[in-house]
């Protein structure tokens, strides 16, 4: 998977955002349940948000998509404070009033917060990693700014659905593949003494 090079190293030795790649992964797939809660709805906008913020973009489109962040990082609320830790001093965000928020709130805030720490590893500017399929729709993290399919068989579908040029240049590719197959069957029959319609005959040599 495309994290499970991170898993390998131990957890003292990840950066910040690497780690929050790790936690993004675990909850994602909450993100292609057939139940769309509010707060997973939330979390799927704030990551269509990001995905517009591409360098191909005009400014006004990045304009308004930075807008459309701002105003939705309005509702979450976190605590700073400074705490020592094995590494040293770090600064670290709490939920504030964390013990009044709901199960399902927490998870948002929790969702939120490692999006943000993993923003430099999500390909923002570029093509985000944390993208939906190509052919089902669910989120996935792909490996590559290139990866438009979760899997495989989306993948071989796409190939095979994609459009109707797609679907000629496979037949046409179909076709010369096995007409390359005939004539080599052809030229086998040929040596073995093979015709078609016909036979082989063997031809005995009498000895002197």
């Amino acid at each position: 998977m495309f994290l499970s090079i991170m898993k390998t190293k131990r957890k003292n030795e990840s950066t910040a955002d690497e780690l929050a790649l790790e936690r993004i992964e675990e909850w994602l797939p909450a993100l292609n349940t057939e139940v769309k809660t509010p707060q997973v709805k939330r979390i799927e906008s704030l990551i269509s948000l990001f995905g517009r913020l591409t360098e191909d973009a005009s400014t006004s489109d990045k304009a308004h998509a930075l807008a459309g962040i701002r105003k939705f990082l309005s509702r979450y609320r976190w605590v700073s404070y400074v705490a020592p830790t094995t590494d040293g001093l770090l600064v670290l965000n709490e939920i504030a009033d964390h013990m009044h928020i709901s199960k399902e709130g927490l998870w948002e805030h929790e969702a939120v917060r490692v999006l943000l720490v993993a923003f430099p590893r999500l390909g923002i500017g570029k093509r985000p990693y944390i993208r939906r399929c190509a052919k089902c729709q669910q989120w996935f993290i792909a490996p590559r700014k290139d990866k438009i399919t979760c899997s495989d068989a989306c993948h071989q579908w796409l190939y095979d659905n994609k459009s109707p040029e797609q679907k000629a240049l496979k037949a046409a590719a179909m076709k010369e593949y096995r007409k390359v197959l005939k004539d080599i069957e052809a030229k086998q029959n040929e040596r073995r003494g093979f015709t078609k319609g016909k036979r082989r005959v063997v031809t005995k040599t009498k000895g002197r």
